[in-house]
């Protein structure tokens, strides 16, 4: 008798284990196919938005106390048409602005700009002088996580928790803990749980360890404007638009820079173009050239012990206006009115467009891209200054192109015009 009652007391005892076994069976195999779907969504497009919280602790002995900072990233993830076929594309947000970037050509890395004549180009964007994968760059994390990587508590594999974090926002660090929300059969959020990091900080030749600890939640949203191709912008102020159309044929650009100690000047008049190197001085310098059209061609002719000599070579393919500021390419389409009589280059065209209006004899300074505004001010109807600013060794840098003396400049008394 007693050992019977000791054999139901072990079923007793091996009947609730049995019980949740079966119970839970149903709703694990729900939840795998609800993700089905869900990861199926997110090839769609989507938008993130990251909210990365950190925690740093100091050594006790340095009695400065923990330090935690908040930060935010958005990016949208999608497609862009181009022409039969479908390219990945993201939208990545600075702030107010944002930048459309997308696989181009064999898989490049590529961005289209507005061209200071108000073209859309395309460029190809490279790291060290080497070409670079659009899926180098932004990768779709969810194009390597599937089913199998997320259990029936919505918790994702470490291993590609981490993958993704490092996808989305460059953070190289193991993640302990990855839940998924989901709410309406799509992804709502992702929050993710660092370990506490170790790092080490010297002090009077001794290692002190300080840590850091993090938090990262991830937002999606997918209501979102669509990815799409750059436009040429169809209008423009008619203010600058005339002042671009009432240049004249007699006017003087004086050219300067933060890193010139002397100012350089164009002298136009009519079909005569007199550069002077260093203005404000008197007489020529074996450095000044001047410019004469004839025909269609600009000649060329400089300086050499005191006289003027011509060129061997013509000048048919340019402009010597170009080398002020491009001024005869630039439409005044990609500007906008920000003061009563001040406009700032568009965003979209400014990493490119400005340093294309850098004039030449400052080429030196200039790398691809690396324009950060430019302004052109009116006086009187007519284009008095245009400022540009490009990033030159990591500094900015200012360079102007002030108009002045218009309808009334002429070429310089020492310049015999007439033996040219």
């Amino acid at each position: 008798m007693k050992s019977k009652l000791l054999l139901l007391s072990c079923l007793a005892l091996l009947t609730p284990s049995i019980t949740t076994e079966i119970s839970e069976e149903p709703n694990i195999k729900k939840a795998q196919d609800n993700l089905a779907d869900v990861l199926v969504s997110m090839d769609d497009g989507y938008s993130i938005l990251a909210t990365v919280s950190e925690t740093i602790t100091y050594p006790s002995e340095l009695g400065v106390p923990a330090v935690t900072t908040t930060s935010q990233f958005k990016r949208d993830y999608g497609y862009i048409d181009s022409g039969s076929e479908r390219k990945a594309a993201v939208r990545d947000y600075s702030g107010d602005d944002s930048v459309i970037y997308f696989e181009g050509e064999e898989g490049l890395l590529s961005q289209e700009i507005l061209m200071p004549d108000n073209t859309v180009d395309v460029i190809s964007l490279d790291s060290l002088g080497m070409p670079v994968l659009f899926s180098d760059v932004y990768r779709n994390p969810f194009d390597y996580i599937d089913e199998d990587d997320i259990d029936y508590t919505l918790a994702l594999n470490p291993t590609k928790a981490s993958f993704l974090l490092e996808t989305y926002l460059g953070i190289d660090r193991a993640v302990s803990e990855a839940t998924l929300i989901l709410q309406d059969n799509k992804l709502s959020s992702i929050d993710l749980v660092l370990p506490r990091k170790q790092m080490g900080i010297e002090i009077n030749n001794e290692i002190l360890n300080f840590y850091s600890e993090m938090e990262v939640t991830i937002d999606f949203s997918y209501d979102f404007e669509s990815l799409t191709h750059l436009s040429p912008i169809a209008t423009s102020d008619p203010d600058l638009e005339a002042a671009f159309n009432n240049m004249g044929s007699s006017y003087t650009v004086i050219l300067s820079s933060q890193s010139d100690t002397i100012s350089h000047a164009y002298y136009v008049y009519g079909d005569y173009i007199y550069y002077q190197d260093t203005y404000g001085t008197v007489g020529p310098s074996e450095e000044d050239d001047i410019y004469v059209y004839n025909n269609g061609i600009y000649y060329c002719y400089t300086y050499s012990n005191g006289q003027l000599v011509q060129a061997a070579t013509p000048i048919t393919d340019q402009n010597p206006l170009n080398a002020i500021s491009n001024l005869t390419s630039i439409s005044p389409n990609i500007y906008e009115k920000v003061s009563s009589n001040t406009y700032a280059m568009l965003e979209l065209a400014t990493s490119y467009g400005a340093t294309y209006l850098v004039p030449t004899i400052y080429n030196e300074y200039i790398t691809e891209g690396s324009g950060l505004a430019s302004y052109i001010t009116l006086e009187d109807g007519h284009i008095e200054t245009i400022a540009t600013i490009i990033a030159s060794g990591g500094s900015p840098l200012t360079i102007k192109a002030d108009f002045i003396d218009y309808g009334t400049t002429s070429i310089p008394s020492w310049v015999n015009v007439d033996r040219i």
